[in-house]
Parts: C-alpha cells; structure tokens; sequence
C-alpha cells in the first residue's frame, strides 16, 4: 500500500518538473538558443539611465574621463630647417650644387646681417648643417624646444663642433610623390652646437659632425591639444563638468594670474594646457586625466577614495 501510494506521488508530482522543461526548452528555441539571463555590467563601466525630460543618456554616478573622451594633439610634432654652423676652425667646407645649396643661399641673402651669403657658404670655417626639432604636445609660442643638427650627406667637412647654428627657420615638411612640401612656420632654431663626441666614447669623425642645441628652438605659435568626448547622447553641460574637473586638479600659472589648465571650447570639446610640472612628461600628465572623474558628488568621491585605499593595501589590487 505504501509503495503504491508513493509510486502514484513521484508521478504526479513529476508532472510540473515536465511541464517547466518543456516550457524552457520552447522559450529557449524561439530565441535561438540565447541566454535569457543578461550578462553583468563592468563595475567600470557606467549604467545609464534615461533622462526622459531632456531625451538623453546620462552616465548616473561618477564617470572617468578616459570612459567618455579621447585625447588630441598629444603626438610630438617634426619640424625641420636649413642652416650653417658658424665659427669653425677651418674643419667645413663648401657644399657642392644641390636643391638645398640653392635654399640656404636664398635664405641666407634674405637677412640682413649677413653680407654676402654666397661667400659665406663658400668659407672652411662654415658648414651646411640640417636642423630638426620636435614639438612637444601643448607648446606655447615663446616656450623652447631641444634641437638635432647633422651635416647633409655628402659634405666634406670634418666637424662642426664649437660651431653656432645662424637662425633658420623650422616648418613641417611633407614628401609628396618626387617633391617635398613645405608646411607653416612653426619654430626658429639658433644656439651653439654641441657636437655628439662631447657624449660618446666612440672616437670617430662621424660623431663631430652630429650634435645638438639644448633649447635652441623657439615655438612661434601655440600648439593644441585637448580631448573631445566619444559618447553620443550626453549633455552639453558635460564638457564644462570635464573642465571643472579637471581645474579643480591642475592649473598653469599665466601673467593674468593663476589659470585652470581646461577651458570648454564647444560641448563636444576641451582645450588643454601642459602644466609646468608635466612640462617634460605629458604621457604621464594624461595618464592622470584619464582617472580624474567627473559628474561626482562629494559622498560618491569619499566613497571612491575609500573603494581604491583599500585596494592599494591589498597585494592582488594594488
């Protein structure tokens, strides 16, 4: 009696168990074997949620700045120019008939110091020398730049050190099929040479004849950079929060007084200055920005600091 009466309850209690797989099987068959489960969000990633007043996606909570922008401006830019090394002790030489011969003779008669270019160029105690400079990102007019000098291939001269480089002027310069394109002026190069001997153990002719000039560049214009927001949808208050966010962290120091280093430009975009501290380590200044977050209250920011100070003391997270 008892096993019958057990046997007649596994059956029917078995019947709800069927009719439940059946239904899961159906259900998972009409969405092509989809999972109906959906995945969990990145904890980095903000949720968003709908602003139904203004129709648009807002990040809800903190937001880094590198979850919501990308960055402009920030790659070092090649300049380049013509020159002759001055003050040589009878170690140049007068440089055969080439395109760039014929440039720096034009360049040279155009100053006013200089009397006659071509015997000038012509003398053993001057060399032809190429002048290269690279422009940091964020460089403001009247702020200076390091400079590389090498003679041109084929000179015959032995050295240029102890020489100075005559000012020249540095523009960008572009290859186009056989020609070369000159870009705007960008930079204005002259200081005394510092050849690449002074440096190297290695004693051959060719590391006279290669040096540099430690801040002999001179930015003739400011050089942008900034960072434009990436995601749709977002306020237009949202770069002016960028802005202040990052003011409230970093500041340039201007002769109208002290200066937060982002300025809005548009609601897509924020113009940003090096401050002087990051001068010679911009990769690392927006490795900063990229953390700073933005749209935070000041309990959200307490509850942050505390999230990554206990992270920092445990060895798996820090």
């Amino acid at each position: 009696m008892i096993k019958r009466n057990a046997t007649r309850w596994c059956s029917t209690s078995s019947l709800p168990l069927i009719t439940l797989a059946a239904i899961t099987l159906l259900l998972t068959s009409s969405l092509g074997c989809k999972s109906i489960v959906n995945r969990a969000q990145s904890p980095d990633q903000p949720i968003p949620v709908e602003d139904k007043s203004a129709k648009t996606v807002v990040p809800d909570g903190p937001t880094y700045i590198g979850k919501t922008c990308r960055f402009w401006g920030t790659n070092y830019a090649p300049i380049e120019g013509l020159s002759i090394a001055t003050g040589l002790d009878g170690t140049g030489s007068s440089p055969g008939p080439s395109p760039q011969r014929e440039q720096l003779l034009k360049e040279l008669s155009s100053r006013r110091e200089v009397d006659n270019a071509r015997k000038l160029l012509n003398s053993k105690n001057t060399e032809m020398i190429l002048v290269r400079g690279m422009l940091p990102p964020g460089i403001r007019k009247g702020e200076t730049f390091d400079l590389e000098v090498r003679t041109p291939r084929g000179a015959t001269g032995t050295s240029i050190e102890n020489g100075t480089a005559v000012q020249c002027r540095l523009r960008p310069l572009t290859r186009v099929g056989r020609s070369v394109k000159k870009g705007q002026l960008k930079g204005l190069a002259k200081g005394d040479i510092i050849v690449e001997s002074a440096f190297s153990t290695r004693d051959d002719e060719s590391t006279t004849l290669r040096g540099i000039i430690p801040g002999g560049g001179i930015a003739v214009a400011d050089r942008d950079m900034g960072l434009s927001i990436k995601v749709d949808n977002l306020p237009a208050r949202t770069s002016s929060e960028i802005a202040q966010a990052i003011n409230n962290r970093f500041s340039i120091i201007e002769r109208d007084g002290r200066q937060g280093a982002a300025e809005p430009k548009t609601d897509r975009v924020v113009n940003l200055r090096v401050p002087e501290e990051y001068r010679l380590n911009v990769g690392r200044y927006l490795h900063v920005l990229r953390n700073i977050t933005y749209n935070e209250t000041v309990q959200q920011r307490v509850n942050r600091l505390e999230e990554l100070e206990s992270k920092l003391a445990s060895p798996a997270t820090a």
